[in-house]
C-alpha cells in the first residue's frame, strides 16, 4: 500500500477523532448542564449542532444522555473503519467494523476524561489559569469523576491524590477493558485483507 494513502488515512482518522471529541465532550456537557454562555461550550455547541440536531427527532435521551450523540459517534466510527477496511483492500464486514466503532466510542470517553483531569491538575499549578473559560470547563467537567474519588480517597497530609488516582484507574479500564477487544477487532479486520 503507497505511503501516501496510509497518510490520508491518518489524517482522516484524526479529523474523524477531533470531530467525535467534540461530540462526547458535547454529550457530558449536556448531561452536567455546563455553563451554556461558557465560549468553549457555545463553540462545541456551534461545531456538532449540524448533525446533533436532526438526530434528537428520531433517537431519544436516556438519564441525561443524549441518544443520538451516542449513535451518532459510532456510526461515525463504524463509517470510518469501513472505509478503511474498503481502501487497504479487506472484504467488507460490517459486524465487526460495528463493535470497533461501540468500543471506539467507550475508548473516547475514557481518553477525553484522562485529558480533562491531566489538565485540571496541571491547570491547579497555575491560580491565575483559574480564571480562564478553558480551565472554568475543564474543572466542571473533571469535578464530578473526581468528586466521586475523592470519596472513596480521602486526601493525606493536605495532598489531593485523586487526580492521580482517577488517572490511573482510567488507564486501568482502557488497557485491560477495551483495548483488549479493539486489537482483536482490529486483527479480524487486518486478517480479511490478507486473505
Amino acid at each position: 500500500m503507497p505511503s501516501f494513502v496510509l497518510s490520508l488515512i491518518g489524517l482522516l482518522k484524526l479529523l474523524v477523532n477531533l470531530y467525535c471529541y467534540a461530540l462526547v465532550l458535547r454529550l457530558w456537557m449536556q448531561k452536567w448542564k455546563a455553563n451554556a454562555f461558557n465560549p468553549v461550550a457555545q463553540s462545541v455547541k456551534r461545531l456538532t449542532d449540524p448533525v446533533v440536531k436532526p438526530t434528537r427527532f428520531c433517537i431519544p435521551g436516556y438519564k441525561g444522555f443524549d441518544g443520538g450523540i451516542v449513535l451518532l459517534v459510532c456510526v461515525i466510527q463504524f463509517l470510518f473503519y469501513m472505509l478503511t477496511s474498503a481502501v487497504i483492500g479487506a472484504e467488507l464486514a460490517w459486524y465487526p467494523c460495528l463493535l470497533v466503532g461501540i468500543v471506539q466510542f467507550f475508548i473516547l470517553n475514557v481518553n477525553l476524561f484522562m485529558f480533562l483531569v491531566f489538565m485540571g491538575a496541571l491547570l491547579s499549578w497555575f491560580p491565575q489559569a483559574r480564571h480562564h473559560s478553558v480551565a472554568g470547563l475543564i474543572d466542571f467537567m473533571s469535578l464530578p469523576l473526581l468528586t466521586w474519588v475523592r470519596r472513596k480517597l480521602p486526601s493525606r497530609s493536605g495532598i489531593d491524590f485523586s487526580p492521580m488516582a482517577t488517572l490511573f484507574g482510567l488507564y486501568v479500564v482502557k488497557l485491560l477493558v477495551l483495548m483488549p477487544p479493539m486489537y482483536y477487532l482490529l486483527q479480524a479486520i487486518a486478517l480479511q485483507a490478507n486473505s
